[in-house]
């Protein structure tokens, strides 16, 4: 597949590229991204404030629908339209148990 982002290759400097995106491994599953966040830690590093690897996408606060997912995937399957959390839930505290987990805690 492949995509559009913006891509970091040093602080202050983003150029939208086309990307290859590799098909998802066992326990992932491949986003079209529909929407992405900025938040503070992309911001910082936009500014050069915080040190990452370069080149990078940034934004992991986003919302898309589901391509594909692995072959040991099945808690989302291709269609579904999804949030992701860059902070997994534990599955254990009462919002988890409620299918809830960006509210883990």
């Amino acid at each position: 597949m492949r995509s559009r982002a913006a891509v970091m290759f040093e602080p202050g400097k983003l150029e939208l590229r086309e990307l290859d995106v590799e098909e998802p491994q066992p326990h992932e599953a491949l986003v079209r991204m529909a929407a992405v966040g900025v938040c503070g830690t992309d911001l910082h590093s936009y500014k050069g404030e915080w040190e990452r690897p370069t080149p990078i996408v940034l934004g992991h606060e986003g919302a898309g629908i589901v391509e594909a997912v692995g072959a040991e995937v099945d808690a989302v399957h291709a269609g579904d339209r999804v949030v992701l959390s860059w902070a997994p839930g534990c599955g254990d505290c009462g919002a988890c148990r409620r299918n809830r987990p960006a509210a883990c805690g």
